[in-house]
């Protein structure tokens, strides 16, 4: 073991020694801050005060060095209540998930589609120089015609064999329905 290491042994063992055996009352010079009674009618005032060595009552300072304190100390403006989270704005999620990726498109609008024909096709009649189709309503039979209306739904457009064209009068939407060759 070298001189140079001898000595850096004996100081790390003398500053351990030092840092756990020394004395840690603190020094009489230390300033500490009691409140007291103000005459005024707003809040106390606090007061310096001596640090006393241990087991001894505190002293109010004599002469401390600096600018005066002032009398009285105002009292602080009261601050706004925080806003209520609103059912309308989400709350901020502190550590929620971020992303990079751009937000897809929103989605477009749902276009409103006529529902599927009740209709089922029964027959068809070349009658009076025009045809005639035959359909089925649940347990009903219906006959249409061109330009002629089925339960205020549905008017019938042409009837061309192969097939029969209706219009879904609430969303003005045509449709077909197959009927076989003439």
């Amino acid at each position: 073991m070298t001189v140079r290491q001898l000595l850096g042994m004996v100081a790390l063992l003398a500053s351990g020694w030092l840092a756990f055996f020394a004395d840690k009352t603190p020094s009489g010079d230390t300033d500490l801050v009691a409140p007291t009674r103000s005459s005024a009618a707003g809040p106390a005032a606090p007061a310096p005060v001596r640090a006393a060595p241990t087991g001894a009552a505190p002293k109010p300072a004599t002469a401390h060095p600096g600018p005066a304190a002032p009398e009285a100390v105002l009292a602080l403006a009261e601050r706004p209540a925080a806003p209520k989270p609103d059912a309308e704005r989400p709350a901020a999620q502190a550590f929620g998930a971020r992303s990079w990726t751009p937000a897809p498109p929103p989605p477009a609008p749902v276009v409103p589609r006529a529902p599927p024909l009740p209709f089922v096709f029964l027959g068809k009649q070349w009658q009076g120089g025009a045809w005639q189709v035959f359909l089925a309503l649940g347990e009903d039979t219906r006959l249409a015609r061109a330009s002629a209306v089925i339960d205020g739904q549905y008017r019938v457009e042409s009837i061309v064999p192969p097939q029969i064209v209706f219009t879904y009068l609430p969303l003005n939407e045509r449709q077909t329905l197959d009927i076989g060759a003439p």
